[in-house]
């Protein structure tokens, strides 16, 4: 039988556990670090509008190469296809397509920013799922940040909300925001560095530590020429293995705070580098755009000590 005081120690632990997980998901926060998300994965949500344009009846629609019924039957379907259900004509296809770019500008502008980003969500959903053959995982990744930020309060910083706000002569609405939004981006990119790296690790190249002179010679995704570096294996093994320790790194260390700003400068470096040598269309921008979600937010806390902000 256990004794009071053991029971009061339980109690104590769990009450503490109760605490930190108060602090982690519901502790008042600044909006601006998720305010710059919001803009990044806005910028990211006009460019895809902007790539998507030219072809957009030949992707999306009645006619297009991939029918709305072959569609449906992909194993990759993400949602419900709302875009088959428009009218036949390429008006309002167009149509679609054009609130979905004004949906983005909201977001990226921070105009209605909550409404503006919830449609931006629903409209990625529909074009991913009329055509889930042009689904990449940075597609997805930003699907999925725009759901979170559909949630958060990030329009309360760097937007045209709390801008108009203020010249109306109202006071601006609170800085502060509850931070689960951004701790679940936090949690979404912590998944997906430890869940590639696991991935990486069931094939033999990333094993060998060839897996980088094969990704540099990929002609068809080449922003420059191979250097001649990639033609050795010691620097090959060596990119290879590192690249490893650095998205697993990132994965689980970024929670730590002491380690958080050099990780946050190595992954940037990272993903830039990633960029400038090959063309992953957005993938990288999005993923920067979600690992910003880590960057020191200096806001005031009600729920937290003076100069304790910003622990997670």
């Amino acid at each position: 039988m256990t004794t009071e005081s053991e029971n009061r120690g339980h109690t104590t632990y769990f009450e503490k556990i109760g605490r930190v997980s108060l602090v982690f998901l519901f502790a008042p926060e600044s909006a601006r670090t998720l305010a710059i998300v919001r803009i990044l994965a806005g910028v990211c949500s006009l460019a895809y509008g902007l790539a998507i344009a030219p072809d957009l009846a030949r992707w999306f629609g009645p006619q297009g190469v991939l029918s709305a019924a072959a569609a449906a039957r992909l194993p990759a379907q993400v949602g419900f296809d709302v875009i088959s259900m428009l009218p036949g004509d390429g008006a309002a296809l167009d149509g679609f397509h054009a609130a979905f770019m004004l949906a983005a500008a909201g977001m990226t502008l921070g105009f209605w920013a909550r409404a503006s980003t919830a449609g931006v969500f629903f409209g990625l959903l529909a074009f991913h799922a009329r055509n889930p053959l042009l689904l990449s995982r940075g597609d997805a990744l930003l699907r999925m940040v725009t759901l979170y930020l559909a949630f958060s309060g990030a329009g309360r910083a760097l937007s045209l909300d709390a801008w108009l706000q203020g010249r109306q002569g109202t006071p601006p609405a609170s800085p502060l925001i509850a931070p689960w939004p951004r701790r679940l981006i936090q949690i979404q990119v912590s998944v997906m560095y430890v869940c590639t790296v696991f991935w990486k690790l069931g094939g033999d190249l990333w094993v060998d530590g060839s897996a980088v002179y094969y990704a540099a010679r990929l002609e068809d995704l080449q922003r420059l020429a191979v250097p001649l570096v990639f033609d050795h294996a010691a620097p090959v093994r060596l990119l290879t293995w590192g690249t490893l320790a650095l998205e697993l790194a990132l994965g689980l260390l970024l929670w730590v705070p002491r380690l958080r700003r050099p990780l946050l400068a190595a992954g940037i470096a990272f993903h830039l580098s990633i960029e400038l040598t090959m063309n992953l269309f957005l993938f990288q921008w999005v993923v920067l755009a979600a690992l910003l979600s880590f960057a020191k937010n200096r806001g005031h806390s009600t729920c937290r000590k003076p100069g304790t902000h910003d622990q997670f």
